[in-house]
């Protein structure tokens, strides 16, 4: 690899020392809670470029405070349905947050990420993921939730929610750190993700609403929906359908759609771009035929370009003293960008043998089993 190629805050080796002292405190009554809260981060660095010509420190730091005041009121009313008690709530929330604008372009990025919008980020106060960069931020967020509890277990059966953020600030900070500028218009300069100015200087968040359904002890649901109230238009849904057995049997659907751009970290140069609107459809069980049997599934399809991102059948089988794993799997390979031209499928049949005890031979594909097919447990082999 060309290392002049790699930007510069890539190219760095070298250590990193994260310290986060917080103080903090929370007032709370079964009508409501108070919590100030302030997080100073301090960052420091030793790094090496190796042989790369540059004028960046090799001892970079950073101090910043993250400032937040979360608070919400609780109301609750009783409520008879269906011949069941139940406990209805209705909680509004407030949060503000502010972190200054401190200038990062000397730091370099080893694993953080501008995190795309969500329910969760309407009351955080970090708009990345990682410590290598602290996104400026001057918002305030409000919302309102209602869950309906059911009496005789506790349970909560139904939740819906509903948010939106205001800024009071533009967004300057992005994956360089730069504290002074935004980024370009597309008309301007072509090579820009579309939506990254608009996210960077729009006065609102979109609208986030959530909803949570426990269909009964078997059966449960869920959808998310952001809705960007000034251009009107969609920017992300999802639906969930999910059944759990009492005995493990798994079974999910799910629908996806994302706008194109959706994600700011991702410019349309970068290999991770994607230059179309999302929308997939994802279906995965697991079925326990037996003690000593699960039988799993997944089949992931693109719905956009028409075609199957995986498609996966496997058997896990054990006993006392040993087990066995066998997967065939048939999927994507994106080469690691997100432009399907260069895309091509690939196959395996994956083969574990386990002594219980002694360890096993082959690759373990427990860990991916539970990220693709949620509420799936497997047996311990």
């Amino acid at each position: 690899m060309d290392e002049r190629r790699v930007p510069e805050r890539e190219a760095a080796t070298g250590s990193r020392l994260h310290l986060m002292p917080a103080v903090g405190w929370r007032f709370e009554r079964p009508w409501g809670y108070l919590e100030p809260r302030t997080e100073l981060w301090n960052t420091a660095y030793e790094l090496d470029y190796g042989e790369r010509d540059t004028q960046r420190s090799d001892s970079p730091s950073r101090s910043v405070a993250l400032t937040s005041i979360d608070s919400g009121l609780v109301f609750e009313r009783e409520l008879a349905l269906g011949g069941r008690e139940y406990r209805q709530t209705l909680e509004p929330r407030l949060n503000y947050a502010y972190v200054p604008r401190t200038d990062q372009s000397e730091l370099p990025d080893f694993d953080s990420r501008e995190r795309a919008f969500s329910w969760d980020q309407l009351w955080s106060a970090q708009r990345f993921s990682g410590t290598d960069r602290v996104g400026d931020l001057n918002r305030l967020s409000y919302g309102v939730q209602s869950r309906l509890l059911e009496d005789a277990s506790g349970q909560d059966r139904l939740s819906f929610g509903v948010g939106q953020s205001v800024y009071f600030d533009d967004r300057r900070i992005d994956s360089e750190g730069d504290a002074d500028t935004l980024p370009d218009r597309p008309e301007d300069n072509p090579s820009v993700n579309p939506e990254s100015r608009y996210q960077a200087t729009r006065n609102r968040s979109p609208l986030v609403s959530r909803l949570d359904w426990q269909i009964n002890d078997r059966w449960s649901s869920g959808a998310e929906w952001l809705y960007d109230d000034h251009r009107e238009r969609t920017e992300r849904s999802s639906v969930d359908v999910g059944y759990r057995h009492p005995e493990g049997h798994v079974v999910n659907l799910g629908y996806r759609w994302e706008i194109e751009g959706f994600d700011p970290s991702v410019l349309p140069g970068d290999d991770g771009f994607r230059d179309y609107s999302r929308e997939e459809w994802d279906l995965s069980f697991a079925w326990k035929a037996s003690t000593n049997i699960d039988l799993i599934g997944r089949y992931l399809h693109d719905q956009t370009n028409d075609r199957s991102l995986e498609q996966l059948a496997g058997v896990q089988w054990n006993n006392c003293c040993y087990g066995l794993q066998l997967v065939w799997r048939e999927w994507v390979d994106d080469n690691d960008t997100a432009r399907i031209n260069d895309d091509f499928n690939d196959r395996g049949l994956f083969l574990r043998f386990v002594f219980r005890g002694l360890g096993g031979v082959g690759q373990d594909a427990d860990s991916y089993f539970e990220q693709t097919i949620p509420g799936y447990r497997p047996t311990a082999l």
